[in-house]
């Protein structure tokens, strides 16, 4: 379910198959959506976390 910008603070994420959210605690910390990597300000702030984060959206299951 789709709850990124509906329900939830934050942009709309379209539900296309390529696009991505990563969710921490019930809250969205990224998106990926066509190509392009949006990240929550305490990931943005950390290199670490945000490698880790983008890591997770572009893993293929």
């Amino acid at each position: 379910m789709n709850l990124a910008g509906t329900l939830l603070v934050g942009e709309r994420v379209p539900a296309v198959a390529g696009n991505r959210i990563l969710f921490r605690d019930g809250i969205v910390v990224a998106t990926l959506v066509a190509g392009t990597f949006w990240f929550e300000a305490s990931v943005e702030a950390n290199p670490a976390e945000r490698e880790r984060a983008r890591s997770w959206l572009t893993r293929r299951f």
